[in-house]
């Protein structure tokens, strides 16, 4: 059975896998009036109503959650990711003075809210094992972040404004879709650890010679040629460096 509402913020969505829960009428209306509220309070009722009653899977259709399958002992943790996910993008106020760190990993996310730039504090934003296929511009405004967490999803290039990351010291970015890299990357200074394994890039710019403090790059399993993988070991001499 399926619930459905459209309001002028989002159209959300829930069902139960077949078999398994069986849910009363009253109990199917009771949680889509929940998960369906404007008010986040209300939401988090809504989940936490979803968890106990068992519920398989959750689609927050415009919420940037299609759907989340589940074990048991993990829908309390997948349906508290969702609530960050929408406090961010409707209410990133309530947010920016109290978040220094953000999992939003494993809720099939299909885009980053450009409101992730007000959360000013962040240090560590985790949105590793989803389907992004970018990252905002609003990324760079976060001046305080120290690591980024985005592997296995489906990202084609990173923001000139990733630059503006000043403190960032982990970068992973393993299996995506990752072409090449902006200059400003190279802006990165305290930047330690890089990951690439996995992506179709073929070079890296020059300027990453600028990158005194790498001391780690993954580039496994890329298409960076023989001639390139020299001219990068020439740039990052004190880098450990994988192909």
């Amino acid at each position: 059975m399926k619930r459905r509402r459209n309001n002028n913020k989002r159209t959300c969505e829930f069902w139960t896998m077949q078999g398994y829960p069986t849910l009363t009428e009253k109990e199917m209306d009771s949680l889509y009036q929940l998960l369906a509220h404007d008010e986040p309070e209300m939401m988090r009722q809504g989940w936490d109503m979803a968890w106990q009653l068992g519920v398989d899977a959750l689609s927050m259709k415009d919420c940037y959650v299609d759907i989340i399958p589940t074990k048991p002992q993990h829908y309390h943790t997948a349906y508290a990711k969702i609530f960050w996910a929408y406090m961010v993008e409707y209410y990133p106020e309530y947010v920016n003075d109290h978040v220094i760190m953000l999992d939003l990993s494993e809720i099939a996310l299909a885009r980053i809210p450009d409101s992730i730039g007000e959360i000013i504090g962040l240090r560590e934003l985790w949105v590793y094992d989803n389907f992004l296929t970018e990252i905002p511009d609003s990324i760079g405004e976060l001046v305080k972040l120290k690591s980024i967490k985005a592997q296995r999803n489906q990202i084609t290039e990173l923001p000139d404004s990733i630059g503006d990351c000043v403190k960032l010291t982990e970068l992973q970015l393993g299996y995506n879709q990752i072409t090449e890299l902006p200059d400003s990357i190279c802006e990165l200074k305290e930047l330690k650890d890089l990951n690439l394994r996995n992506n179709p890039i073929s070079k890296l710019p020059d300027c990453i010679a600028n990158l005194k403090k790498l001391s780690y790059l993954d580039l496994r399993f890329t298409k960076i040629s023989r001639a390139e993988e020299d001219k990068i070991r020439e740039l990052l001499p004190k880098t450990r460096i994988q192909f």
